[in-house]
Formats: C-alpha cells, sequence, structure tokens
C-alpha cells in the first residue's frame, strides 16, 4: 500500500486590514470559489483524504472545512493543529512522520512560504510559490509515514485552480 500527501495553500485572504490579526483573516470570494474548483478537481480525479490536517488559522480552517463539505466527508477527518500554523518545514515533516499508519491519504493546509518549502522537499522539480489555493500531490513507495522522503515518491503534481 501506498502513501498520498496532499499539501495544499489556504485560499486567497486579502491583507490590509489593520485590526484583523494574521490568524483571523478571512477567504475572499475568489478563495472561496477556487476552493470550489480544487475541491472538483480532488473529486473528479479520485484524490480524497483520510484525514485533513490545517492550521487553526481562519482561512486554512475555511478551506479545510470546504474541502470536506464538498467531498462529502465526515467532520472528524478534519483535524486542526497549531504546528502547522508556525511556518516550520522540520516540525511540520514531524508531523507527518507520526501519522498512524492506517492514514493512506492526508491532506495539509497551510501557509506560504512553508508549504512551498515543504512541497519542494519532494519535487524533483522545485516550484518557486504555491498559488492560493494551488496543491502538490504525492504518492510515496511507503506503507509507513515515518519513511516518506523525496528518494519513494512515485508520482508528482503541482494543481492550482488557474492550470485547471
Amino acid at each position: 500500500m501506498s502513501k498520498r500527501l496532499i499539501l495544499g495553500r489556504h485560499g486567497d485572504a486579502p491583507f490590509g486590514v489593520a485590526e484583523i490579526r494574521d490568524i483571523d483573516r478571512t477567504l475572499s470570494e475568489r478563495g472561496i470559489l477556487e476552493n470550489i474548483d480544487m475541491s472538483e478537481y480532488l473529486k473528479d480525479n479520485n484524490i480524497v483524504p483520510d484525514l485533513i490536517l490545517c492550521s487553526h488559522a481562519s482561512r486554512a480552517l475555511h478551506t479545510a472545512m470546504m474541502h470536506q463539505r464538498h467531498l462529502k466527508l465526515p467532520l472528524n477527518v478534519v483535524s486542526i493543529s497549531e504546528t502547522v500554523y508556525t511556518n516550520r518545514v522540520m516540525d511540520i515533516l514531524n508531523l507527518l512522520y507520526n501519522l498512524d499508519n492506517s492514514v493512506d491519504t492526508v491532506m495539509l493546509i497551510g501557509h506560504n512560504p512553508t508549504i512551498t518549502e515543504l512541497s519542494n522537499v519532494f519535487f524533483s522539480n522545485r516550484i518557486s510559490m504555491m498559488d492560493t489555493s494551488g496543491m502538490s500531490v504525492f504518492e510515496f513507495d511507503s506503507d509507513v509515514w515515518k519513511a516518506i522522503d523525496n528518494g519513494l515518491v512515485t508520482s508528482e503534481q503541482y494543481v492550482y485552480p488557474d492550470g485547471l
């Protein structure tokens, strides 16, 4: 059995309101519409997570919940992790390495620059910056999360709303 990792960036969320803290920024209308498109792509390509890990930032949680609803998954597949918001690649890798091996496909919704850096740990060709609502999808020739690394990647793709 292989493991599949979906690394996603939250949907578009506007900057610029001084009174709103970064963690409380919400999705824009564009971010909502792009997430719908990405959920459709996942559904059409049978890329369905067993677990969705997301940051506790509003925009990431909203993104995760949209995918949960559009993919018709139970609520309990969504798990909120402050670690995803910390923007440290090694911390997030440790989170992935310690996943229960009964989970075959995990989606992680996070933030730039970390989600791009994390994707580039596994990509054979680096991406410069993940688009909002973009996703990197990796399949690994491994049945345990502790073993995933770029040498075990059997399939990789980068998908983003404008590329659909």
